[in-house]
């Protein structure tokens, strides 16, 4: 597939990573194990570089998003909802023979993640001339927002064309982090909780402020590590700086992080530094936690 981003200008963000169908379901009553809880299950449009993506377009940054949805009702769904909250979907590609993907989630009745389910087939089974050609045609964008939804050697790939824009990169969970290793001292900015950081460093923290040391002794640039209610950390370069995480009411804890991501990033393009860009993100993660729904 060619890209025609001619009659377009260059993005401030570009994502790449996951877009799919998101089904979450919350608890109304104690979950028990093996066996059926009532609760709720919404339908929406999820995925990392989506969520991202529709959170920047809510803050009136200008974005596209690169994933693969399937030729499917889902994937119409997908592609439709992201153009109504103005995130260019151009580069979208649609596989005819994979479905599109979806993650499953169960949280407990105080809206905390039980466990979840991402199924990301039809991401994986992207072209790699298709990726390739996607970053090509994206280096003039301001930022690169990349989820590890895509594989180690995607990232790899996107991260080593020349001349692309400052990357900026989420962990997504604690088996996804790994992939991360591969390039942990190119990206501009790495997004992830205590427990990815654990998973990606091969290490036990106390602290998000201890985890920024370690980030910063392995030579990372910049990180943004959370830890649920707990304070968050800021590192750039040497410099390490906690940040307190006001207290909300939650009522669903699904894409707070995402709004995290985006808050900040949308900061950050204003030329906010990164701790005030990051005040910035967790303003948007509150409003996304106490969001019913």
């Amino acid at each position: 597939m060619t890209f025609d981003m001619t009659k377009d200008p260059p993005f401030d963000v570009t994502c790449f990573g996951a877009a799919h169908v998101d089904l979450i379901a919350q608890a109304e009553e104690t979950l028990v194990p093996f066996s059926s809880t009532p609760g709720r299950i919404m339908r929406a449009v999820g995925g990392v570089a989506s969520n991202v993506a529709r959170q920047l377009a809510r803050q009136e940054v200008s974005v596209v998003i690169v994933s693969q949805v399937g030729q499917d009702r889902e994937g119409d769904f997908v592609c439709e909802t992201l153009n109504q909250t103005g995130v260019n979907t151009d580069q979208i590609l649609r596989q005819e023979n994979v479905a599109t993907g979806c993650y499953l989630a169960i949280e407990d009745t105080a809206g905390d993640l039980a466990m979840a389910v991402s199924d990301t087939h039809a991401l994986l089974s992207i072209d790699a001339r298709d990726l390739l050609a996607a970053g090509l045609q994206n280096t003039q964008a301001r930022y690169w927002f990349l989820d590890t939804n895509l594989t180690a050697d995607m990232i790899t790939e996107l991260t080593a064309i020349d001349h692309h824009p400052p990357v900026a990169i989420d962990a997504v969970s604690v088996s996804k982090a790994v992939r991360l290793r591969a390039n942990l001292t190119d990206h501009a900015l790495i997004f992830c909780n205590k427990d990815e950081a654990e998973a990606l460093l091969e290490q036990k923290f106390s602290s998000t402020w201890e985890t920024g040391q370690s980030m910063a002794e392995h030579g990372i640039k910049a990180s943004v590590i959370t830890d649920g209610p707990r304070p968050l950390c800021v590192q750039s370069g040497k410099e390490i700086k906690p940040i307190q995480v006001p207290p909300v009411d939650v009522s669903s804890v699904t894409g707070a992080g995402d709004a995290l991501i985006a808050g900040t990033l949308a900061g950050l393009i204003e030329g906010l530094p990164l701790p005030t860009a990051c005040l910035r993100g967790i303003s948007a993660a509150a409003q996304q936690l106490t969001r019913p729904g």
